[in-house]
Order: C-alpha cells, then structure tokens, then sequence
C-alpha cells in the first residue's frame, strides 16, 4: 500500500501483485491489478479505487487438451461489479522464446467459474502429441484496448487419454 502522498516507484516482479497507489506513484505495467487513489485533507476517508476490471483467476488443475486440438481452461473472475472479459492466450518457452499456443476471446460474470475452451495451432497440437504433457503460460488482456496482456498464470496442458 503506497496511500502516503508521496512519491513511490512500485515494482511487480511476477505481474500477480495487487496495488493499492496514490497519484503521486509511479507503478510498473507489470502489476495485475492497480487501485489509484486521489488524496483528499488529512482524516477523509479514500475514494472509490479507479482501475482495471477485477483481477482474473486461471485453475492450474484438470487442464486437458482434447484429440482436436482444444484446451479446455477453467477461468474465475473476483466478485466485483464489473464482470472480467477480454482476450485469453496461451505461451510456451521453446528455445528460450515465447511461443504462442493459441488464445480466445472470453467473458465471465463477476463472482462466477467458467471454461473457456482454447483452440491449439498447429505447432501445438504436434507439440502437445508428442510431449504428453506441455507446461504452458497463460496471459490475459482486459477488453479495454489499451490494456497489455498480463502473465496470470503457469500450467500444465496434458493431453487427454485415448
């Protein structure tokens, strides 16, 4: 919590940080969620926080690659006003490089789970065939355009049983 009126540089290393800075505050685009404050006198009490749709949650357990090439990602949104909506995408490190998987566009009420199903390319399908089991990174951008997609999550992708 950086609410003191001064200014602070905020860092978030792994972007799963919650952030709670007043204007004065200078806070790395790294950071998942960001509630900006403007301080009123001394004794009155904060504002209402402005800042990005409540934070996403991904279920690292039970993620399964079906024979046709879809990820079927368990998805949770924090119970807020606003539902969580926006672009869903998944990356792999292969030769020390993020390569993309595949994405989807998703929108789940506040409060709620839902599954949002994944399309594979190619690549990662083949990938996915041959290794069994791909661990993978999951990035979310909000629908507000200028919104960068953050790293929410780590997981496993397992290919399904025949």
């Amino acid at each position: 919590e950086m609410r003191d009126g001064e200014r602070d540089a905020v860092g978030c290393p792994f972007g799963l940080s919650r952030v709670l800075a007043d204007q004065h505050d200078v806070v790395d685009s790294k950071c998942a969620l960001v509630e900006r404050f403007t301080l009123g006198p001394p004794g009155a009490p904060p504002p209402p926080p402005v800042g990005p749709s409540p934070l996403v949650r991904v279920h690292l357990k039970g993620t399964v690659v079906d024979r046709r090439g879809i990820a079927r990602v368990r998805v949770s949104c924090a119970p807020a006003p606003v539902p969580c909506a926006g672009r869903l995408s998944l990356y792999t490190l292969r030769k020390r490089k993020l390569t993309r998987m595949g994405g989807t566009k998703f929108a789940v009420p506040a409060g709620t789970t839902r599954v949002v199903r994944v399309k594979l390319n190619k690549k990662a399908r083949r990938l996915v065939r041959r290794r069994r089991k791909v661990r993978t990174q999951v990035f979310v951008a909000h629908q507000d355009p200028k919104a960068k997609p953050i790293r929410v999550a780590t997981l496993s992708l397992r290919r399904a049983r025949r």
